[in-house]
């Protein structure tokens, strides 16, 4: 058995940040991300779909001011900016905020920060809009009381998440599917 004396001398490792990783992993899934299964909307007809889902979830979005957390490349901003919301996004990876700033250009101001600590100011947002967030936060109670912070009062939370340990087999399958993308879609992208 070890004596304390000897593991109080081993040498001091910084903690591994787990948010540092989480921005690795989001930056490096930049360039692919709309291509994969369930991140990116391929047809008008998908659009309509989100449209109509976030429309009903929050009534008389139009006009309003929304900060889409974990707004990655800026492809979902595109359903609230056709609904005629004023969106703002945050986002921890800069590699998805600049992805998402060639698209929307300076029509939607992106920030680089934390969802689960937006640091943004109390009763800004009429709405908070996230989508495939949920399932990655470190403490969900101290990000929805955050959320809940920067929301006007009577304001929307509107969450789009899945379950992602118990999925359907199509839903197993497109996972594997975008895995495998993932993988060969940068080597594709230097023979083009």
């Amino acid at each position: 058995m070890r004596d304390i004396q000897d593991i109080d001398s081993r040498p001091m490792r910084p903690n591994f940040d787990v948010k540092e990783q989480i921005r690795e992993y989001w930056s490096r899934r930049s360039e692919t991300f709309d291509q994969s299964p369930a991140h990116g909307i391929h047809s008008h007809r998908e659009l309509t779909a989100w449209k109509r889902l976030i429309g009903d979830s929050a009534e008389g979005l139009a006009g309003a001011r929304v900060l889409e957390l974990a707004s990655g490349t800026g492809e979902f901003t595109r359903v609230l900016r056709q609904l005629g919301c004023e969106v703002e996004g945050l986002d921890l990876s800069e590699a998805m905020i600049e992805r998402a700033r060639r698209k929307h250009g300076s029509d939607v101001k992106f920030y680089l920060g934390d969802a689960e600590n937006t640091m943004l100011p109390d009763g800004r947002y009429d709405a908070v809009v996230c989508r495939h967030l949920v399932w990655t936060l470190l403490a969900p109670e101290d990000a929805f009381g955050d959320w809940l912070r920067v929301l006007k009062p009577g304001g929307h939370l509107v969450i789009v998440d899945g379950n992602w340990q118990h999925q359907a087999i199509t839903a197993k399958i497109a996972a594997r599917i975008a895995r495998v993308w993932d993988r060969i879609a940068p080597r594709a992208a230097l023979h083009d």
